[in-house]
């Protein structure tokens, strides 16, 4: 069984994602019903405000609706500007993540079959054996620099070109397993949400950490799901380090920030051997 921590962790941070949009759409929306009801009515300030001013009106009526005036005018001034530099940075954030689309579009249109139909049908047989309803396909490319999957309704594993011959039939499964396990509990949709969220609030870091501690945990989780179909959890963890020696081969220059810090490599391999509940 999937480890619960991971799994409940996992659901209850995406939960927080979804929740931190759908408060921030009813705000939006009932900002837009005041905006409304205030051009209708020609009202000078909102209906909270009024409220508000009636409220300390009532301590001091002669000085409270002037020094709320003068607050809201001033608060009301620097909204131009903060709607400049947000419309700005959207763009920007919009930008990076459709170089990303594009990134991805040409990584799927330009892959290649493996000339071999082995693997093809060693994919078939660990779906089969995950549940997994969708027909994935194993193609390469040489941009790719670590194995990934892509789309849901129709998927496709992308490998290195050098990746591939250089492991056994063992690590080859473990890693087939590993991205079966994202098509299996739909990953690419919700990694989809989180881009689009990333995008709209690209200035909030709660929704940076969040996003962050999201994509952790979905691979804890798809690890344990290898860890469970093909038991034995060093054949993974021997995996996981040759994947981790193939990305410092081709970016030397972030090798010592792997060890310069507890590596989240160790930390998956950490939990491969922690006892998994009944």
């Amino acid at each position: 069984m999937v480890n619960h921590t991971s799994s409940h962790r996992y659901l209850t941070l995406v939960g927080l994602l979804g929740l931190f949009l759908s408060v921030h759409i009813g705000i939006f929306w009932t900002h837009y019903q005041d905006t409304q009801q205030i051009h209708a009515s020609s009202a000078s300030i909102s209906t909270f405000s009024l409220a508000s001013i009636s409220f300390l009106s009532e301590a001091d009526p002669d000085m409270a609706l002037t020094a709320w005036e003068a607050y809201f005018t001033r608060i009301e001034s620097w909204f131009p500007y903060l709607k400049i530099l947000y419309e700005v940075g959207l763009l920007l954030a919009s930008l990076r993540s459709m170089s990303g689309y594009i990134h991805i579009h040409h990584l799927r249109t330009q892959s290649k079959l493996p000339t071999s139909d082995k693997i093809q049908l060693q994919i078939r047989h660990l779906s089969l054996r995950l549940g997994v309803s969708q027909t994935a396909q194993l193609k390469i490319h040489p941009l790719v620099k670590e194995p990934m999957t892509i789309g849901f309704w129709k998927p496709i594993i992308l490998f290195p070109v050098e990746l591939l011959s250089g492991l056994n039939a063992e690590q080859l499964e473990a890693i087939l397993l590993h991205e079966l396990a994202h098509i299996k509990r739909a990953d690419f949709l919700i990694n989809q949400l989180q881009i689009f969220i990333e995008v709209l609030f690209f200035y909030h870091p709660a929704i940076w950490w969040i996003s962050r501690e999201i994509q952790l945990e979905r691979e804890k989780c798809c690890d344990y799901i290898v860890r469970r179909v093909a038991g034995d959890p060093w054949v993974f963890a021997q995996t996981l380090t040759q994947l981790e020696r193939f990305r410092q081969s081709l970016n030397p220059i972030f090798t010592m920030q792997a060890t310069g810090k507890p590596s989240q490599l160790g930390i998956r391999i950490r939990r491969l051997f922690d006892p998994v509940p009944q």
